[in-house]
């Protein structure tokens, strides 16, 4: 089984994601984070399921999980998380 690894960038905006969710709802919070940690596995098995990306980076490619953008790159056995922002982000304002 493929695994998908996550930046430590990728990380604290997952966590940022889930704060800012629960300070309404804990429970909405957890239901978002599981679906992109679910997206993000699924495209570990997949690694070509989502749009290519070149256009902000070689190789990388994004997945649009409701509100949310996954941008990762796969490797030989996994992919690599570079990236979790919220859709109305510029793509490229990550990458500073």
């Amino acid at each position: 089984m493929r695994e998908a690894r996550l930046s430590p960038a990728a990380r604290r905006q997952i966590a940022d994601i889930w704060y800012f969710i629960a300070e309404e709802s804990e429970r909405s919070a957890d239901k978002v984070i599981n679906g992109i940690l679910d997206a993000i596995d699924l495209a570990a098995e997949n690694p070509n399921m989502g749009s290519p990306r070149d256009d902000i980076q070689d190789r990388l490619r994004m997945l649009v999980v409701g509100s949310y953008l996954a941008f990762y790159r796969p490797e030989v056995e996994m992919i690599w998380v570079a990236a979790v922002v919220h859709a109305m982000r510029e793509p490229k304002s990550w990458l500073d």
